[in-house]
């Protein structure tokens, strides 16, 4: 689970509501609740809320783990190759958000390939090549 909080210019329908909201009484706060789903089971999904530092950008992602064996594996090295990424691009997501974006959710799925590689599943468990 994760949290993030910050203060920002807001979000809405168009610029003049950002421009409308002063930064100082504007305040952010995110948060997360996961449910497995089945009783005994180990929830697969992972998520972050990204905070650029200065209370004006945020990204937040969720990742949905599939696969019985490797899903929480993938959802968590995707979320901190994405964290990585968003944290080392910081001025590329301001000028290209979309280009910025794409190129860390391909390095996020390379990443999890990478991992993929080195383990195999072993009776309900994790077993590391």
């Amino acid at each position: 689970m994760g949290t993030g909080t910050g203060t920002g210019t807001g979000t809405g329908t168009g610029a003049a509501f950002a421009q409308s909201v002063p930064a100082d009484i504007f305040e952010v706060r995110l948060g997360g609740l996961t449910d497995p789903g089945v009783p005994g089971k180990n929830n697969q999904d992972d998520f972050f809320v990204w905070d650029s530092g200065d209370g004006q950008n945020f990204v937040i992602g969720v990742l949905d783990g599939h696969g019985r064996d490797l899903g929480a594996l993938a959802a968590n090295t995707a979320k901190k190759s994405l964290l990585v990424t968003l944290s080392s691009n910081f001025d590329k997501i301001r000028s290209d958000p979309e280009a910025t974006l794409t190129a860390a959710f391909v390095e996020a799925h390379q990443a999890v390939k990478n991992v993929r590689a080195h383990v195999k599943p072993c009776d309900d468990t994790l077993c590391f090549m």
